[in-house]
């Protein structure tokens, strides 16, 4: 049934569209001669976006339950898999605890859930310089708007980065809440979270930007290889805002791809952007980053013994 789901998915979202002919029309072979070593690069970096994002969160769960590396790896490629149909690639904590047992469930949720809040910080922080350095194009430059912004996404920012490295000291404070019975075991697991230090945390959140720098730099270079004509740093920028915007809608990742298309037109509306360019590298990047991988993951969730994941209490290997 996942097979068949993600087949279908992907068909919709790649080839189901009328945008489709459109996109090979810019595959020209003048075009892969003259640029085609940049979509090389952006093949070579796809493995590296995923290694980072599987060592972000297992360098937390670590702390709380040792495995081995490997393992993160491919419960990360699984994630994947089933985040394609859900909102804000909800689906991804179910693949990742499908790929341990049982006891170490609540562990690898709570890793994935702090590491993931550092990769938003991370996205929130760039979007919000991007915005800084783009946002005449929105707001007046001298207006109070403007300015009211950058003095309030300052102070959001320095609040969330504190609340991200004082998690030992905020989680406790939960214990004191009145929860319903079917979540009495949040707390207990949110407690644990006190065993992250704050250079363990600062050593997550770098593998979490890392990662952002990796797949913001292909979206870059794919917006080059078909022809964008927009200085690089204009368009890194630009990246950094879309990102931004992309992250308030709760969109799973098969819709995000055509409203990355669309956020860049209004993005780069000031740069006379060719909108086809923006909405054939969302779609390749959507294609690399997302639907290879997604693949990959299948073939991980088929070798998984499911009923064993959930009900076995043993070790990890």
């Amino acid at each position: 049934m996942l097979v068949l789901l993600l087949t279908y998915t992907l068909y919709q979202q790649i080839w189901g569209h009328d945008y489709w002919a459109s996109f090979l029309s810019l595959c020209t072979p003048e075009r892969w001669l003259e640029n085609g070593g940049l979509l090389l690069l952006v093949f070579m970096l796809m493995p590296l976006n995923w290694l980072a994002e599987a060592r972000k969160w297992w360098l937390l769960l670590q702390r709380l339950a040792p495995s081995p590396y490997r393992l993160a790896v491919r419960a990360v490629f699984a994630g994947i898999s089933l985040s394609l149909f859900t909102p804000h690639r909800i689906g991804e904590y179910g693949g990742r605890i499908l790929s341990y047992p049982s006891n170490m469930h609540p562990k690898v949720l709570l890793a994935s859930l702090v590491a993931n809040y550092g990769q938003l910080l991370c996205l929130l922080t760039a979007g919000a310089l991007g915005f800084f350095y783009l946002g005449r194009s929105f707001l007046p430059e001298n207006g109070i708007l403007f300015y009211g912004v950058v003095v309030l996404g300052s102070l959001g920012l320095l609040l969330l980065w504190w609340s991200f490295l004082a998690v030992h000291q905020l989680m406790p404070l939960l214990e004191r809440f009145k929860w319903p019975k079917w979540l009495a075991w949040l707390p207990k697991t949110l407690v644990t979270a006190g065993q992250f230090d704050q250079v363990l945390l600062l050593r997550s959140a770098a593998w979490a930007g890392l990662r952002f720098l990796i797949y913001s730099v292909q979206f870059v270079l794919l917006l080059i290889f078909f022809g964008l004509d927009i200085p690089g740093h204009i368009l890194l920028s630009g990246v950094f805002v879309i990102y931004l915007l992309q992250s308030g809608l709760p969109l799973p990742p098969a819709l995000g791809m055509l409203t990355r298309g669309e956020l860049g037109i209004l993005v780069w509306h000031n740069f006379e952007a060719n909108p086809l360019a923006i909405l054939a590298a969302s779609l390749a990047l959507f294609i690399i980053n997302l639907a290879i991988p997604a693949l990959l993951g299948v073939m991980v969730i088929v070798k998984t013994n499911i009923t064993k994941s959930l009900n076995d209490e043993g070790r990890v290997d």
